[in-house]
């Protein structure tokens, strides 16, 4: 049964379980690795090491034996079940799409998916950009799973 809420406090204590489960997900899958070189590069580094960082960190977010898969690819694996369109592990539906860091997380990702075919050639304004919604996902992440756990 498919439950509208707004937040991840608003749900049952089973529910909000699940809900972290997924949320580790999130936070591990995509919010550890989408500013992962980013974070080990100055703000004042050179603009091609910037983007060269903030490009494999969305171009390879999860990186492992059956290949590379980017932050886009890795967010639309996760998205589904924040947004009720399928289930979580525990089999409840739920759309968290009105919470602030899952909106946070959707909205940081179009901005990326946007921004991404054309990064590799991009100026300091773009990758700054690129650089600040990385960010904000992995913020996003980190506080979803806070959250979810009740923390």
């Amino acid at each position: 049964m498919l439950q509208d809420v707004a937040t991840v406090e608003s749900l049952s204590p089973n529910t909000r379980a699940a809900v972290a489960e997924h949320a580790a997900l999130c936070k591990h899958d995509l919010g550890k690795y989408i500013a992962l070189q980013t974070r080990w590069t100055a703000p004042d580094a050179p603009l091609d090491e910037r983007r060269a960082a903030v490009l494999a960190d969305l171009a390879q977010t999860r990186r492992g034996p059956d290949g590379n898969s980017d932050a886009v690819a890795v967010w639309a694996l996760l998205r589904p079940a924040l947004f009720g369109e399928i289930a979580l592990l525990d089999g409840s539906t739920v759309n968290l799409g009105d919470d602030p860091d899952v909106a946070a997380i959707d909205a940081a990702m179009v901005e990326i998916t946007l921004l991404t075919p054309t990064l590799s050639t991009a100026n300091e304004r773009e990758v700054a950009r690129a650089i600040a919604c990385a960010t904000a996902v992995a913020e996003a992440c980190q506080r979803l799973h806070r959250r979810a756990r009740g923390v």
